[in-house]
């Protein structure tokens, strides 16, 4: 996250850079992320997204939310 391939761009100088392997997908109306994210405490916690729907374009901020909370994570 935050080094190469689609999510080269995503939470660059934030806390998780850095501290998740993910594989992003997208089709029409679906976006998704699978992988894992080292959570604060230490512990790598799996991590599996989809969303589907006419403004799944939309999604990418709710993605990285949601990989923002799973490293913050105690």
């Amino acid at each position: 996250l935050g080094r190469d391939g689609t999510m080269r761009n995503r939470l660059v100088g934030e806390p998780a850079a850095g501290q998740a392997w993910v594989k992003s997908g997208s089709l029409n109306e679906v976006r998704s992320l699978a992988g894992y994210v080292d959570a604060a405490s230490g512990r790598r916690q799996v991590v599996v997204a989809f969303i589907n729907g006419p403004r799944a374009e939309m999604a990418p901020p709710v993605l990285d939310q949601l990989l923002r909370w799973v490293h913050a994570q105690a």
